[in-house]
């Protein structure tokens, strides 16, 4: 907020860095407020650390500039262990205020790195302090490092963090993830999504410093990432956005429930069940050609009885069908605006009658 100090942090990682022993390891955070008039005015005030779970910030060592694994070369990338990752994104929601962050940890004590990831808040006002909320440390089974990592929060509550991969079979590449504000805490439910996958492996240790994800204020739901990636030996910028389907919406509805047969020659016939939200106008049924997509909307069907929660069920003749052919469809329930189901579950079936 205008005339608020700046919050400077930093992660210590106790076994590294000694200082305080804690339950696990430390947030360390400082207000710096600056007086452009009288300089000597300017204070910097060490604030209560914050414990949070045990991480690991050795990764090829305490000092390393050269860690994260990249294909056919003998460059590694300097994982950038030292600081928490650009930026600590604030939000005041009114009745409680929001800092998201992310460090780099190594995730199996063999210098692969992985995401750590942080929510801190605080109630009352500045006078109180900053508490931890929630967090999480976020990798896959893949032998892929992620890392040089930015996050950031919608106007819903709902966390992204887009990041880099890497490793000595993955060229540097970016991908994102996140969750929603209602999902289980401390975990990142969003299936990984690429930016840009990479074809090349970059000729300098030297990577990044910082990526960045800001929230657009046109709609508090797009999110803006920009960071680097390789298609040669030199990174290249990216510039991406995205957003939550559940942004703006105090109450995502519940998946529905859909089964999918045959009902004659090029013809499959979708049903479910009416969603049990009142607010629900429309479905939305989408197709793929393969198990788990990608889906293409077939059709949109309108809520028969806006208003009204539990009524009768619904259908979807798909006629657009090929004999021969398997079919695999989801079902989402929507407000027709920023309010739509996670997926339904996932049905197929093979089509009848004439090739096409």
């Amino acid at each position: 907020a205008t005339g608020s100090p700046a919050i400077i942090m930093r992660h210590r990682d106790t076994e590294a860095h000694s200082g305080p022993a804690a339950p696990g390891d430390l947030l360390e955070m400082w207000l710096f407020d600056v007086d452009w008039n009288t300089p000597s005015n300017t204070t910097l005030i060490q604030q209560p650390s914050i414990d949070v779970a045990e991480f690991d910030s050795s990764l090829c060592g305490l000092s390393s500039f050269s860690c994260i694994e990249q294909p056919d070369t003998s460059t590694d990338l300097d994982p950038l262990r030292e600081v928490i990752m650009n930026r600590l994104q604030y939000i005041n929601f009114g009745d409680y205020e929001t800092l998201v962050g992310n460090l780099v940890t190594d995730i199996d004590g063999a210098d692969t790195g992985g995401l750590r990831w942080f929510e801190l808040r605080r109630t009352g006002g500045s006078s109180n302090p900053w508490t931890l909320h929630q967090e999480g440390t976020y990798s896959e089974p893949d032998g892929h490092s992620r890392f040089m990592a930015a996050s950031a929060m919608d106007q819903s509550g709902n966390i992204a963090i887009a990041y880099n991969v890497s490793s000595s079979t993955q060229f540097p590449s970016l991908r994102y993830t996140g969750r929603l504000a209602d999902d289980t805490p401390g975990v990142m439910t969003q299936a990984e999504s690429i930016i840009g996958d990479g074809t090349a492996s970059n000729s300098s240790n030297r990577y990044g410093d910082y990526a960045s994800m800001n929230l657009d204020p046109a709609d508090d739901c797009t999110f803006w990432f920009t960071g680097e990636w390789n298609t040669s030996g030199n990174w290249r910028t990216q510039i991406a956005s995205f957003r939550f389907d559940a942004c703006g919406c105090e109450l995502v509805p519940d998946s529905l429930s859909i089964t999918a047969a045959v009902a004659g020659d090029n013809r499959i016939d979708i049903d479910w069940s009416d969603s049990a939200f009142d607010f629900i106008t429309e479905d939305r049924v989408r197709r793929a050609d393969s198990p788990g997509g990608p889906y293409s909307t077939v059709a949109v069907i309108s809520d028969a009885s806006p208003g009204s929660a539990g009524g009768n069920a619904y259908s979807y003749s798909d006629t657009s069908v090929s004999g021969g052919s398997t079919y695999y469809y989801i079902v989402r329930a929507s407000d027709g605006a920023a309010c739509t189901s996670d997926d339904s579950n996932e049905a197929s079936t093979t089509a009848t009658g004439q090739c096409t």
